[in-house]
């Protein structure tokens, strides 16, 4: 990575002749959000009951790699109400989980109470530099836009220690921006993107800029059997084998990074 020096004797700056683009900051938005629904959040997905199989094993490789490396605490950034954290913890892990809604850590902290929670973001992440073994993002970049990935990455990759790994997982697509008006029957304002894991600008491309090994890709298809107007319930009983979707969504897309370790 090549940097240019400053000069001293800066030019005066001709007048732009074109707006400057503010890029989107969705977090008091988001913390509003699920501030009001934490409680329901909770009461509709406890524990690791909305994942697939192929989820819960993507999470579980990632465990027994953070387990094997020994390298320090793991964060769960954006936790929620904790149940990424306390499958983490059961398998052995020291955890620490993050976000953004204080309504959403006071559910974790009542719910699994022995466990440790903290508000934080992603974009400033409460860490110390080098001092991670891990860290997932498991649908807690869906709220930013792609332009503040790198941000978050680079705040991932300057608390994660060398050889640390990395999980994340989103929902798929191009890009799009898609606004909501209610989430979980209540009503509220929040928006989500559909990150493109192929473009440079999002969570996958941002990573492999920065110098990340990717060990494990997985995208997984939304149900086929399904109509948009189907209830999560009812596709999830027409869907076949033990994958059932959990409703009209879009596909899902995870993947583990390793940190390179120093001199690689």
């Amino acid at each position: 990575m090549a940097f240019a020096s400053r000069r001293a004797d800066w030019l005066p700056l001709a007048p732009l002749s074109f707006p400057l683009v503010t890029v989107p900051d969705h977090r008091e938005q988001t913390q509003q959000g699920y501030d009001a629904i934490a409680v329901t959040y909770a009461r509709l997905l406890p524990a690791l009951n909305a994942e697939t199989s192929l989820d819960i094993a993507m999470i579980d490789g990632f465990a027994d790699r953070c387990a094997s490396a020994r390298l320090g605490p793991v964060a769960d950034a954006g936790c929620g109400t904790g149940r990424v954290s306390a499958h983490l913890v059961a398998r052995g892990l020291d955890v620490i989980g993050i976000d953004l809604s204080p309504g959403m850590i006071d559910v974790a902290r009542r719910t699994y109470p022995e466990l440790n929670f903290e508000v934080g973001a992603l974009e400033e992440l409460p860490f110390p530099d080098d001092t991670l073994g891990g860290l997932v993002a498991w649908y807690s970049i869906i709220h930013s836009a792609p332009e503040r990935l790198p941000v978050i990455v680079a705040q991932a990759a300057r608390a994660l220690r060398p050889g640390a790994w990395f999980l994340g997982a989103f929902q798929a697509g191009d890009g799009q921006r898609v606004d909501r008006t209610s989430a979980h029957g209540q009503p509220m304002t929040m928006t989500n993107y559909r990150h493109d894991p192929d473009q440079q600008g999002s969570s996958s491309g941002a990573w492999t800029a920065a110098g990340w090994r990717s060990t494990s890709r997985r995208q997984r298809s939304s149900c086929r059997s399904h109509t948009p107007r189907a209830s999560g319930a009812a596709c999830r009983a027409r869907c076949p084998g033990p994958q059932r979707c959990r409703g009209p969504w879009p596909p899902a897309w995870t993947r583990t990074s390793r940190r390179p370790d120093d001199g690689t």
